[in-house]
């Protein structure tokens, strides 16, 4: 399971899928991103949203979330040694 977060905390990026007749039609990536279009909006890390490809949407009760698909695997930023 890929963590999704419920609003902007800090420095996650803003996704929203655009869905039409059960199916998602559209993806846009960004913040400063605005649909006016039916769909689910979440907020991801910067290293998901550069990964969408690799990650399938799925609803948990009435809550969405992200899952890697079969056989793929999100890369991990390696973080700054000082």
């Amino acid at each position: 399971m890929v963590r999704v977060y419920d609003y902007n905390e800090g420095s996650k990026i803003k996704v929203f899928f655009s869905i039409r007749d059960g199916v998602i039609t559209t993806v846009s990536v960004g913040n400063r991103a605005v649909s006016t279009k039916t769909g689910i909006q979440i907020y991801v890390d910067d290293y998901v949203s550069k990964q969408l490809d690799k990650c399938e949407l799925y609803l948990d009760g009435m809550s969405p979330k992200l899952r890697v698909k079969d056989g793929e695997v999100l890369e991990k930023p390696k973080e700054d040694i000082e």
